[in-house]
């Protein structure tokens, strides 16, 4: 791993404005759907805040995957988080599928996903 992504995690979990105090780093989700869902559900009840990554062209998927097991719960999601034009976008996985969903979107992406707790 890069210091660089790394780096992205901490800036991610800074800005997001949920609480870190304790969190989950998964990595990259599984890139099929069943074993992403299945991850998904695994971390869902967990009483921390998870971390993970996307690449670009997974993002839709991923957001897809994180409404269906999710809900209405308020994601982050931080683009570019260690490069000059960072972004940073929160509300329901649904919401942000359809900003991120057109194919188009380059970058690196870190999802924060706080626990149910923190509603």
């Amino acid at each position: 791993m890069t210091c660089g992504r790394r780096s992205a995690v901490a800036a991610a979990l800074s800005a997001a404005g949920v609480p870190a105090d304790r969190f989950v780093f998964d990595g990259f989700l599984p890139v099929k759907p069943g074993r992403r869902i299945h991850r998904l559900e695994a971390l869902r009840d967990l009483e921390m805040t998870v971390v993970c990554y996307e690449s670009p062209h997974r993002i839709p998927g991923a957001l897809d995957a994180i409404a269906r097991v999710f809900g209405e719960r308020e994601i982050v999601v931080a683009r570019e988080m260690t490069k000059q034009f960072k972004e940073i976008v929160r509300g329901p996985a649904a919401v942000l599928r359809e900003r991120f969903g057109a194919g188009t979107v380059r970058g690196e992406f870190t999802l924060v996903i706080p626990s149910a707790r923190f509603d």
